[in-house]
């Protein structure tokens, strides 16, 4: 393993574990009052690629539907080139930016955001420059259907889909997955069986955008459903792309890909 690499994944591995910790210490602040941290490592056989990505984003102001906020991102692979996999993953970039949301008790937001990009790590050769001036915006939906902890058929399901323009790519990508499985095991420790449909397009018909995944996988959450989980998956993906664009880029339709992944989702 690179030495970088290597440092980062003692970074984020650092980062996990002082989190959970401060997780189980504190008890959790109102989701719609406290920031939220998103990020995992995800290794895909495919690509021969693994993906760091730690997403900081932090409301400001009275609680209300509308308000401003900010974000900070921090993400990078392994290969520092651009891949087969989506624009929004092969990329090496870090990103402060402040905006103003629209965010309902049903899931559903809507964003604005203007920032500042900056190189972290080996940037690809499309986004080279050190800097960019960073504008996106969209909207995203969450919904989550999973029986409480110790209770019903412990069945668990979730949603989530975006819409988002993109000014680093010039480019207004959707995307979606839905999942439904069972869970297993002690509640505070259990583990979860899962299938997922996922899929992805974009406006630029760029092949790596245009695809759609059906993921079957086994998920381990050692301190329950709040904390950090490690899952193994195996995906079949297939390019929605036309044969044309395929062909000029020596790739075939579909594909196989075994994925490692460690996730952390928590309030601050």
């Amino acid at each position: 393993m690179k030495p970088g690499i290597a440092c980062l994944c003692k970074l984020f591995s650092a980062c996990f574990a002082f989190i959970a910790a401060l997780l189980m210490s504190t008890p959790g602040a109102r989701a719609d009052d406290a920031g939220y941290l998103w990020s995992y490592i995800l290794n895909d056989s495919y690509s021969s690629d693994t993906f760091y990505s730690a997403d900081f984003t932090k409301p400001f102001g009275a609680s209300s539907p509308i308000r401003p906020f900010g974000e900070l991102l921090l993400q990078r692979d392994s290969r520092t080139v651009g891949g087969v996999l989506p624009q929004t993953l092969n990329d090496n970039y870090g990103l402060a930016a402040l905006g103003l949301q629209y965010q309902s008790a049903a899931g559903l937001r809507i964003f604005g955001q203007v920032g500042s990009s900056f190189a972290f790590g080996p940037a690809t050769p499309s986004t080279a420059t050190t800097k960019h001036f960073d504008w996106r915006g969209g909207t995203e939906y969450y919904r989550d259907w999973s029986d409480q902890p110790g209770t019903g058929h412990r069945v668990i399901g979730s949603f989530y889909g975006d819409v988002i323009y993109y000014s680093r790519y010039k480019n207004a990508i959707l995307y979606f997955q839905a999942e439904r499985g069972r869970e297993f095991g002690k509640v505070n420790h259990p583990i979860q069986a899962y299938a997922r449909l996922s899929g992805s397009q974009d406006t630029r018909r760029y092949y790596y955008n245009e695809v759609v995944a059906l993921t079957g996988g086994v998920r381990y959450l050692p301190f329950g459903r709040t904390g950090p989980s490690f899952a193994l998956e195996e995906a079949y993906s297939n390019y929605l792309a036309p044969g044309a664009a395929l062909a000029s880029a020596n790739v075939a339709r579909d594909y196989w890909s075994f994925r490692p992944t460690l996730t952390f989702g928590t309030n601050f």
